[in-house]
C-alpha cells in the first residue's frame, strides 16, 4: 500500500480526515497450466486501518479521494497520528476442476504520519 489522506496539510479534530489505501479494488483472476495441469487462480484483497489505539477499520474497498468517505476517521484531540494499513490477500486455486483451496494470506503493512491540529473560534460581532 500507499496510502494518503485528505486533507494532506490542516486536518483538524472533529472533521474527518479522509484516507486511500494508492490501490485498486480489484480482485484478479487468472488461468495458469503446469506441468500439464490447469490451475486457476483467484485473490481478493482487504485493508485493515488502525487510526489510533482502539479505532480500527476493515474493509473490503481501498478508501478514495474526498467526497468518497468509506474510509475515513474523525480525531477528537490533537497531536501527530500514525495510520498504519494492512492489505491482506486471501487467494484459493483449483487444479483440473478441484477445489478450491486456499493460499496462505499475503500482508503487506504501510503507515502513514498525519498531524491534526485544534481548530480555533472567533467570535465576531454582526
Amino acid at each position: 500500500p500507499s496510502p494518503s489522506c485528505e486533507p494532506p496539510t490542516g486536518a483538524v479534530t472533529q472533521i474527518p480526515v479522509v484516507c486511500t489505501s494508492g490501490q485498486t479494488g480489484e480482485r484478479p483472476r487468472w488461468d495458469e497450466s503446469l506441468l500439464g495441469v490447469d490451475v486457476q487462480i483467484q485473490a481478493a484483497p482487504t485493508w485493515i486501518w488502525e487510526f489510533e489505539p482502539g479505532s480500527r477499520l476493515t474493509t473490503s474497498v481501498p478508501g478514495g479521494t474526498y467526497p468518497d468517505m468509506s474510509v475515513s476517521h474523525t480525531y477528537r484531540t490533537a497531536g501527530l497520528r500514525t495510520i498504519m494499513v494492512t492489505t491482506e490477500w486471501r487467494g484459493s486455486f483449483t487444479a483440473d476442476g478441484l477445489g478450491p483451496f486456499p493460499l496462505p494470506p499475503i500482508r503487506n503493512t504501510a503507515a502513514l504520519d498525519v498531524a491534526i491540529g485544534q481548530a480555533r473560534a472567533v467570535l465576531t460581532r454582526p
